[in-house]
């Protein structure tokens, strides 16, 4: 009975554990970090999670940080655990693309306040064409924008939910 018992919690042990979700991926290393222990990579399509952008990953492991270099081009693992998503498995695969600083979130607009005029912005419709503001006839537009990078250092808007 007692052996019963030992493989029955055994069993709840193991089952109850929580199982975490390996995504792989590729991408060109941007920067790094040993303070933070942050790598910054221009990454491909995460299939099943998120579309290609740059962003940080949490790196565990300094010797990670260690072994590659700015410019690498790297195949690894972003391991998504219940605390905190972290890569980790790196392989440099060859040279890779850093993308020039173009200065993303450098404002160049104003704010606005409401019934204020939007100054002449350059967009693309649905179908890719180029428009802009000041082309429009003047009727109310509705304006929607995806955002190509995460604009948060932990968190990234399209990441699935979990």
């Amino acid at each position: 009975m007692k052996h019963l018992f030992l493989l029955f919690v055994i069993i709840i042990t193991f089952n109850c554990e929580k199982t975490k979700d390996i995504f792989f991926v590729r991408g060109s290393v941007q920067s790094k970090s040993f303070e933070k222990n942050e790598i910054i990579i221009a990454h491909d399509t995460i299939k099943g999670l998120m579309p290609p952008m740059i962003m940080p990953f949490s790196v565990r492991d300094t010797n990670d940080i260690s072994k590659i270099d700015i410019g690498d081009s790297v195949h690894f693992q972003l391991v998504w655990d219940d605390k905190k998503p972290y890569a980790t498995n790196f392989k440099i695969i060859g040279e890779g693309i850093v993308v020039e600083n173009d200065q993303f979130f450098v404002d160049e607009y104003s704010e606005k306040l409401f019934n204020q005029k939007l100054d002449d912005v350059t967009l693309l419709d649905l179908d890719s064409n180029v428009i802009t503001l000041s082309e429009s006839d003047g009727k109310i537009r509705f304006i929607s924008f995806i955002f190509s990078r995460c604009p948060m250092p932990n968190m990234c808007h399209t990441i699935r939910s979990r």
